[in-house]
Order: C-alpha cells, then sequence, then structure tokens
C-alpha cells in the first residue's frame, strides 16, 4: 500500500515482513492491526526542552493516581488535541508506555512531554516557582460555595466559568476510583494555597464522570476559551 512506500522512502527504517502466526506472536492484541515496531522510548530530561505553546498561557496537566491505561491514553490524546504543554504524574498513575495506554494515545505519547513526580508539595513547587503557573484546579464533583466569613470564595466553579486562558493554568485528574489524593485535597483546604476545585455540570442520577471524559470535557473548554481569545 501507499504507507509501504512512504516507509520504504526512511532509509533509517529497516523493513521486515512476517506472517500473521508472527505477528501474533509478537503482539499482546487478540487481534494486532498487521504492523509492529520497536522504537526509543523519547526522554524529556527536563520541562526546558518542552516545546513553546501556541498560546501564550499554557496550561499543564497533572494526573493524580490515574491507573487505567485506557483512561491515561485518552488524556494524553487529547491533550495534544488542546494544546496542553506538558503532563506531569504522580505516584500511582499508569506508566505512559504501558502497550494499552500508547494504543489509546494513537502515537500522541511520543508528541507530549511527560514527567513523574514523588508528591503533590514538589508538583505544586513546580508548577508556581518554575513554570509561572498562577491558578491550579483540581477536578471534583463539589458544587456548593464554601465561604469562611472573609469573603472569599473557596468553592468549586463549573468548568467554563474559569478563565483558563488569563495566565499560566494546571489542571489535576484525579483517579477513577478515589478522586483526588489526600494531599491534593488537604491543600483545597488551606486559604493560602494556589489551588481550587473545579467541576464539570451534570444532570441529577449521575455520580461522577469517568476521570478521561472529565478531563477532556474541561481541556476542550481550555481550547475553545484560547481561539475565542485569539478572534477578539
Amino acid at each position: 500500500g501507499d504507507y509501504m512506500s512512504e516507509l520504504s522512502s526512511y532509509t533509517s527504517i529497516n523493513i521486515l515482513f512476517a506472517t500473521h502466526q508472527v505477528l501474533l506472536a509478537c503482539s499482546d492484541t487478540v487481534t494486532p492491526q498487521g504492523i509492529i515496531a520497536t522504537v526509543d522510548i523519547p526522554s524529556f530530561d527536563d520541562w526546558a526542552h518542552m516545546p513553546k505553546s501556541k498560546n501564550s498561557n499554557p496550561l499543564y496537566l497533572v494526573l493524580d493516581g490515574v491507573s487505567d491505561p485506557g483512561n491515561t491514553g485518552t488524556l494524553i490524546r487529547t491533550a495534544i488535541a488542546t494544546g496542553v504543554s506538558g503532563i506531569i504524574q504522580l505516584p500511582g498513575c499508569c506508566d505512559i508506555w504501558n502497550p494499552k495506554a500508547i494504543r489509546s494515545a494513537m502515537s500522541a505519547s511520543f508528541l507530549m512531554p511527560s514527567y513523574s513526580m514523588d508528591s503533590w508539595d514538589e508538583v505544586e513547587q513546580h508548577l508556581v516557582q518554575d513554570l509561572g503557573v498562577r491558578g491550579i484546579w483540581a477536578a471534583t464533583m463539589m458544587e456548593s460555595s464554601d465561604d469562611d466569613g472573609d469573603g472569599k470564595f473557596r468553592g468549586s466553579l463549573p468548568h467554563f466559568k474559569v478563565d483558563w486562558c488569563q495566565s499560566p493554568t494546571a489542571l489535576v485528574i484525579g483517579s477513577e476510583g478515589a478522586g483526588l489524593s489526600k494531599q491534593v485535597r488537604a491543600s483545597l483546604g488551606q486559604p493560602q494555597s494556589n489551588i481550587r476545585a473545579v467541576h464539570v455540570p451534570m444532570h441529577p442520577g449521575i455520580e461522577s464522570l469517568n476521570a478521561a471524559v472529565c478531563g477532556s470535557v474541561i481541556l476542550f473548554e481550555y481550547l475553545r476559551q484560547c481561539q475565542q481569545h485569539q478572534d477578539d
């Protein structure tokens, strides 16, 4: 086919033809797509090598214990589609290079800078001090306002009421079962913290959204706002 002709034009690629039985033995899927490749895992040594965002105020995605490879791959793919500048993984996350995660991401894993960090304190410090993030938003199911009597709103905002393009921001997505980790939840309750809660409004009857769906809805709102700012 045409793709074989294109592959043949790359002299650095060694192409081998194999029988169906060999492909089955090499693949971890029941019905392989007919092509298998061995490639190097890209190394993202530091944030200085991240590609420049097309938006003046970038968004960073933090995965807080997202352990399902399908959700991980979907969020990476969505991150590429919406212009996210980088992904940080907290402990308990699925390996980005898990075979199922790679398939779900549809090659986006090789395009999105991703890093792992050991604690929420380290991530928050890095976001604020090194990346200039001014707003960190953690996706929750909270919808009620929370006023401590000082006139400052600390409850959860609907995702479409957050100004995602006002300054560099970060979005935190929790795990499928437990949601946000204790460390992130504890930060939500601190008046001096940079992190606040955001939620996707829903009709009654549904307890929660899939982690990938929730993250994707919010990320596309970020993209919509950025495109609207460009048109204004």
